[in-house]
């Protein structure tokens, strides 16, 4: 296989998936890292194992796409199957991972949901109008005639 032939991506190719997959992958290694630092005291830190786990498979799968991606830049042009069989992991897995890791437990939960589905400052404003209705109450009309 030729070099011309491996212009797989128009925005960069191989050499721009190795340098964000090596990103991505040392700052899911860097959030795994947090709860043994010092500065778990200043953060706050997820206590679910689930989270740990989604933060593992993240970081496993961009540690292989950045190796197999050096790999093709450096002519091991069988490191391609590497880099699309982590897209495939990555693509058909992605959704049911975020799924078990943090929405299972709530939506798996009999109880009915107690979210208020409105914002801040919509819920400021009608505590506003409320307070303005009541002191609007308290002034008497009284007739002049």
């Amino acid at each position: 296989m030729e070099k011309r032939d491996l212009r797989v991506f128009g925005h960069g190719g191989m050499v721009f998936w190795m340098i964000s997959s090596g990103v991505f992958a040392s700052v899911y290694f860097f959030v795994h890292l947090l709860p043994v630092l010092p500065c778990k005291s200043y953060v706050s830190l997820p206590h679910k194992t689930s989270f740990y786990r989604y933060i593992n498979f993240l970081m496993v799968l961009d540690m292989v796409q950045a190796a197999s991606c050096a790999g093709v830049v450096a002519g091991f042009y069988d490191g391609l199957c590497f880099v699309n069989l982590t897209a495939y992991v990555y693509f058909t897995a992605f959704i049911p991972t975020v799924y078990f890791a943090f929405l299972s437990g709530f939506f798996s939960s009999g109880a009915q949901p107690t979210l208020l589905f409105s914002y801040k400052a919509q819920v400021r404003r009608r505590k506003r109008r409320r307070s303005e209705k009541n002191c609007n109450s308290d002034q008497r009309f009284i007739p002049t005639g």
